[in-house]
């Protein structure tokens, strides 16, 4: 709502200074020892109206006191701070969460989002660390749908890989179809035979090649394999509510005219050449690129088969094609300087469009990072299933009135929220390090205690709808803890713009904390069931706007609410 606001203070400055003038603006908060609600910051106008800002503040005073939403304003040096009439925020407000508008956004319309993430390769179950890139991908997909973005959400499925050969040629020996369960063994078991045996590796290296030349018994041998896992990786990220609208497989861009348009360019610039194990390689300096390390990229081996860089050439085109105005892919920080290489490669030869990057950070165990071929990892799917065993039996215990099937979704919803939120809560440019123990934590900054403001907030509105009978609620009354959650929830509309302009889930976490923390402060210090008439149905009031945009944050960040905590 603070956004309508805003606006209509612009338009207020405009009317006497110019469309410039109020486009200028800056809004900033007041400190908690200083009397106001917003405050107008002049800095920006000095330049442009070349007036001292004190001198811009107090020229701003007359008419933004006209405005019906502005109790008192007052200059401070630089600063305009404006006093809120409670009542008229309380009403409009309350009016736009009823209907829908304060959860309704026209950013994107008839605008496309094309975002991939996860891409996980299809040779093992997915750990703790491999679901960061997807809670972070699928909170970013919620958060552009909800401003009104069409989005198509990508997974970029590695099915023609050195891993994927040696998963698939270790699959070959069994007697029967694995399961899939036994793949991440059977790949931790493929890749230590391979370690320093040229043999093996030359055998995957062979598969390759007659995949790539169209073998039909080895792209069988492939697809099976990679069906099998890509199946249960996407069961398992579907247990956080990770979905995707489109699968594009690796081998689909084996050929491509604008892969075709990349190698003439290159050749024409002297930039391939075979180096001395027979590989093609690209020199990055043939085309301008200043830097030692990373300058050379393998395109195909010594054998003629493509290497992944190849097909990501071909891929990054094809992303491009589709003419997103926003096309971002999410990344693992140890793909900075192949990004780079990546992008500066098709901008000198073809000029392609390369995507936006966002970087995450690790996931740590405690002693170090995990990795899947070392078999140095927490299972997501095995961290699910504890995490519902211990919620069923705090149920078992606390709720002995929920039956089984009850007890089975709430746990379900819990465990989810417990991994998801604590992943999401920090920002992608820090570590998590991950400890199952805090992570399944109930109490604190969690995605439960999130869940269970929302379950406490339901069962107070069911408890008080007979006696809620449509009467208006006396504003006047607000006290201060009431008006704190007033303000929070006008803020909803800022922190989700602001969570997609930073690319960064955290900020909508912090902001459903802060919701639910003073939703709590307030309904611990203000009785509402036992209050009297007039404070019975402003607080009611009061909690149903609360509820409503806990629970479409809830659904932002991927976290399914339940009234059954």
């Amino acid at each position: 709502m603070f956004d309508a606001i805003q606006n209509e203070i612009r338009q207020a400055v405009a009317a006497t200074s110019g469309e410039e003038a109020a486009a200028a603006l800056d809004f900033g908060t007041i400190p908690a020892e200083k009397k106001g609600d917003l405050a107008v910051v002049t800095f920006p106008l000095a330049q442009l109206l070349r007036l001292a800002p004190n001198r811009i503040a107090a020229s701003l005073v007359e008419s933004l006191q006209a405005l019906d939403f502005v109790e008192e304003v007052q200059a401070v040096g630089a600063y305009v701070n404006l006093t809120f009439d409670r009542k008229v925020i309380a009403h409009r407000l309350r009016d736009a969460i009823t209907n829908g508008a304060h959860f309704q956004f026209e950013d994107g319309q008839d605008r496309r989002v094309l975002l991939e993430h996860t891409s996980i390769n299809p040779n093992a179950s997915p750990h703790v660390g491999r679901a960061r890139n997807g809670i972070i991908g699928d909170t970013l997909a919620r958060v552009v749908r909800k401003l009104g973005y069409a989005v198509e959400v990508h997974y970029y499925v590695n099915n023609m890989g050195k891993q994927i050969a040696l998963l698939a040629r270790a699959c070959r020996k069994l007697d029967r179809e694995p399961t899939f369960d036994e793949i991440l063994q059977i790949y931790m078991d493929a890749s230590q035979e391979a370690e320093g045996n040229d043999a093996v590796e030359q055998e995957a290296f062979q598969m390759l090649q007659a995949f790539e030349n169209g073998d039909p018994t080895v792209r069988e041998e492939f697809t099976r394999v990679v069906r099998l896992c890509l199946k249960g990786q996407t069961a398992i990220l579907a247990r956080l509510g990770i979905a995707f609208d489109q699968f594009d497989e690796e081998s689909d861009f084996i050929q491509s005219a604008r892969l075709d348009d990349v190698i003439q360019a290159l050749e024409k610039a002297g930039a391939l050449f075979k180096d001395d194990d027979g590989r093609q390689v690209v020199d990055l300096a043939q085309l301008g690129y200043d830097k030692e390390h990373g300058r050379h990229l393998v395109l195909r081996r010594s054998n003629g088969s493509s290497m992944y860089v190849l097909r990501d050439l071909a891929y990054t085109c094809y992303k491009a094609d589709r003419g997103a105005e926003l096309n971002l892919t999410i990344l693992g920080e140890d793909h900075h300087l192949y990004q780079e290489q990546l992008a500066y490669l098709l901008q000198k030869t073809i000029d392609c469009q390369v995507p936006d990057a966002l970087f995450y950070s690790f996931v740590l165990l405690k002693d170090g990072k995990m990795s899947t071929r070392r078999g140095r990892v927490v299972l997501l799917n095995d961290l699910l299933n504890e995490a519902e065993e211990r919620v069923m039996a705090r149920l078992v215990e606390n709720r002995p009135e929920l039956d089984e099937e009850a007890r089975l979704d709430v746990s379900r919803k819990v465990a989810a929220a417990a991994v998801r939120f604590t992943i999401a809560r920090v920002g992608p440019g820090s570590n998590v390090t991950f400890d199952i123990e805090e992570a399944l934590s109930f109490e604190g900054d969690t995605g439960p205690y999130l869940q269970y403001t929302f379950a406490r907030l339901s069962s107070l509105l069911d408890k008080a709808a007979e006696r809620r009978q449509g009467i208006e609620p006396d504003w006047s009354l607000l006290s201060e803890a009431e008006w704190n959650v007033l303000m929070e929830l006008g803020r909803f509309r800022e922190r989700v713009r602001e969570t997609y302009a930073s690319r960064n889930p955290a900020h909508l976490c912090m902001y459903a904390l802060s919701l639910a923390k003073l939703t709590n402060r307030f309904y611990h210090g203000s009785p509402v069931l036992q209050a009297e008439e007039a404070l019975f149905h402003l607080r009611t009031e009061i909690s149903s706007m609360a509820r409503a945009t806990l629970e479409e944050v809830l659904h932002l960040i991927g976290l399914e609410p339940s009234a059954r905590i």
